[in-house]
């Protein structure tokens, strides 16, 4: 073996060490920047939950609303629509507007409800509001949380010398 690796030309065995280093280094990056994940808490799956539970609260609402307003009304449709796009969401960007497009949409379904419904409807309702809200706030104490995880990967991902090997660093949930 000793003598097959004599025979290499000294270019080639160059190349060849300076290729190992490379993908060492690479490989020693990528450890790094998982391992700042795992310690600063960059998981979004509290995120996505709370997210979730927001569209089940939704739907709720929805529920009652069907029954108050018209079949093929706008507010409705939106809200059918909004509550699809925050259960497929997929990424911290696509998370964040599907939420802001729900809280917009349960309002506005909310408020028309509340003009024509029953008094044990317009209670439901306000009542399922409130859980939206309660949750609403958990999320954004979640998303806090997970932001400053991402800041602090950040900091090490912009300090690794073979970021373009790496991909993307996290995003932050807006």
């Amino acid at each position: 073996m000793l003598k097959q690796i004599k025979r290499v030309p000294v270019p080639v065995a160059i190349l060849i060490m300076v290729l190992c280093m490379l993908l060492g280094i690479a490989g020693g990056n990528k450890k790094a920047l998982n391992q700042a994940m795992k310690k600063y808490g960059v998981d979004m799956s509290a995120i996505a939950q709370e997210a979730n539970d927001r569209a089940t609260h939704a739907t709720n609402l929805l529920t009652v609303c069907k029954r108050n307003l018209a079949a093929g009304d706008p507010a409705v449709q939106a809200l059918e629509e909004a509550i699809a796009a925050q259960k497929g969401a997929k990424g911290p960007a696509q998370l964040a507007q599907a939420n802001r497009d729900l809280t917009f949409a349960a309002q506005t379904v909310s408020n028309l409800t509340l003009e024509k419904a029953s008094e044990q409807d317009k209670r439901l309702a306000t009542g399922v509001m409130d859980e939206m809200i309660s949750a609403q706030k958990i999320l954004a104490r979640e998303a806090v949380a997970y932001n400053n995880g991402v800041a602090a990967v950040r900091d090490i991902y912009d300090g690794l010398p073979t970021q373009f090997l790496l991909g993307k660093p996290p995003e932050v949930f807006q």
